[in-house]
């Protein structure tokens, strides 16, 4: 897939984790032990021969860009390709919720205008999974799409932790036919992924068409709002999903990776999951500890009991402390005889 530019939206709602996304975007909130929540599309699409990759950065972005720094562990560190950082022009920018919106990409536009890639994968960050998007290009291609939309099929249990999301209806072929604000009615949804894939440009098309029809969502306008014109289809995902967008899904997904089927699903293929390096130490167990079916990442000095519960680098259990169904973010300190159970823990905190 050299031949595809990547746009990585990190733009969220400042608030949507809380304490977590107080002091750093969505995309460079901790996760799995010692990930962070961009690793997985980033990953994802390097594992698919993605060489140059944009990322639309907004507020709080020092934690992202002190993990990502010029992409080196994902192989981005080129002089003619690589990793970009691209902020908006915020003198002629007004800040707007919702990061589909058209002014998002027309502050960004020099990036895709002088871009040599054919295609162009537009994603959020906030969809963690292990996807081949070399598939998602072949199905494109086979079917001649203008649009190809990656989806999941979800059942009625699920519905509520996906929500918010736009869903649609298919015909036979695999195209889309309509498109549907509100959970359908039915057992089964057909529920966008925010990832989209199409021509450079056609982007810049739809994009100019909007602006000009006074059209602000590029989703609902642009690549949705033009089914009859278009030929739009659905490529879908069978894998494993996680939607961070709420603390709860947070917690949730996070303790989905105690679950040795998931962790495999989610980290060892399609392609492997990179991250940043750090150059430490593996975790130190006590002779009093006690750990059953946790996550503990490197650095960790581990004297107390731990169970189904994840630990971030650098953390440090005392004696007789008791840690259960929780995640402690790094260099977290639980002193000697402390209990924590069913918590999440920011960087740093000491209990």
């Amino acid at each position: 897939m050299f031949n595809v530019l990547g746009i990585i939206n990190v733009i969220e709602s400042e608030q949507i984790l809380k304490e977590l996304t107080e002091q750093r975007t969505l995309a460079a909130v901790p996760i799995g032990g010692r990930y962070r929540i961009i690793d997985f599309i980033l990953s994802n699409m390097v594992n698919a021969g993605i060489r140059s990759v944009g990322i639309f950065t907004h507020y709080k972005m020092g934690s992202l860009v002190s993990h990502l720094k010029n992409g080196r562990e994902w192989n981005l560190d080129t002089k003619r390709r690589g990793l970009f950082f691209l902020s908006p022009d915020f003198s002629k920018y007004l800040f707007s919720p919702n990061k589909w919106d058209v002014s998002h990409f027309t502050t960004r536009l020099g990036y895709i205008k002088t871009s040599t890639r054919q295609y162009v994968l537009i994603t959020g960050c906030n969809m963690i999974c292990n996807i081949d998007f070399q598939k998602v290009l072949a199905f494109h291609q086979e079917r001649k799409a203008d649009i190809t939309v990656v989806y999941k099929e979800i059942g009625l249990s699920e519905k509520e932790k996906f929500s918010p999301y736009l869903s649609f209806t298919l015909s036979r072929a695999e195209k889309i036919t309509e498109v549907n604000s509100l959970p359908h009615q039915g057992e089964k949804d057909n529920m966008c992924m925010e990832m989209f894939l199409l021509s450079r440009e056609l982007l810049l098309k739809l994009i100019d068409e909007c602006v000009r029809q006074n059209k602000w969502d590029l989703i609902r306008d642009g690549f949705l709002g033009n089914l009859r014109d278009l030929k739009v289809y659905g490529f879908h995902f069978p894998g494993y999903l996680a939607k961070i967008n709420f603390l709860t899904n947070y917690y949730r997904h996070n303790m989905d990776l105690l679950q040795p089927s998931v962790w495999r699903e989610l980290f060892l293929g399609p392609g492997p999951i990179f991250t940043k390096a750090k150059d430490s130490a593996p975790a130190k167990y006590m002779a009093d500890a006690n750990v059953k079916n946790a996550l503990v990442a490197n650095d960790c000095i581990i004297g107390g009991q731990i169970e189904n519960s994840i630990i971030f680098r650098g953390a440090k259990v005392g004696k007789g402390a008791k840690i259960n169904n929780s995640i402690i973010l790094e260099k977290c300190v639980i002193e000697e005889d402390s209990e924590v159970s069913h918590a999440v823990l920011d960087q740093g905190v000491r209990v």
